[in-house]
């Protein structure tokens, strides 16, 4: 019965329109305990299976979150067709790395060799989605290397570093120590 009551006030609190003001600021004060997408998304990890780059500015706020294709970042998400039914997230599959090339396919594909990695040769496989490359900040005929945990791994901004995948992928795998590759 005191829950009822409880609920009761609670509802009326929330209906009283005198209150409005009140309620908006106290929920305005709680927002950066609940509202932490800049966390939950947007964590970059700074060491581990990846090769770093040069430090990013840390965020302002754990609420904001801008998608970053930075090794160690949650790569962004696109959706690959207009009804939203499937996003660039889908294409990596569980259990190893997929390279997403950006055009040059070929020098990439060679570069892989025969690695354990999918690859997906955006403009071919997928629509262009020029916005995606852009915000993923590699050139038209860069990379990304992502994880299975959808966390870039590798990134490369032309074809002109695709002779050094080979390295990168060992790196990743804990195989090749690390030379810090920077883009």
């Amino acid at each position: 019965m005191a829950a009822h009551a409880s609920a009761s006030r609670l509802y009326a609190s929330l209906a009283d329109p005198f209150k409005a003001d009140a309620i908006a600021a106290a929920v305005e004060l709680q927002r950066e305990h609940f509202d932490l997408f800049g966390l939950q998304l947007g964590y970059v990890h700074g060491e581990g299976a990846l090769v770093p780059e040069e430090p990013a500015a840390e965020p302002s706020s754990a609420s904001d979150y801008v998608p970053t294709a930075r090794p160690g970042a949650r790569m962004p998400h696109a959706w690959l067709d207009e009804i939203g039914s499937r996003s660039t997230l889908d294409l990596v599959p569980i259990g190893r790395p997929v390279l997403f090339s950006f055009g040059d396919h070929e020098s990439w594909a060679d570069a892989l060799g025969t690695a354990d990695a999918a690859t997906v040769r955006v403009g071919v496989d997928t629509s262009a989605l020029d916005l995606w490359r852009t915000r993923c900040d590699v050139g038209d005929s860069g990379a990304l290397l992502v994880r299975p945990d959808h966390h870039v791994a590798w990134r490369a901004g032309s074809s002109a570093q695709a002779p050094g995948l080979a390295q990168e992928l060992g790196v990743i795998r804990g195989s090749t120590p690390s030379n810090n590759g920077a883009r």
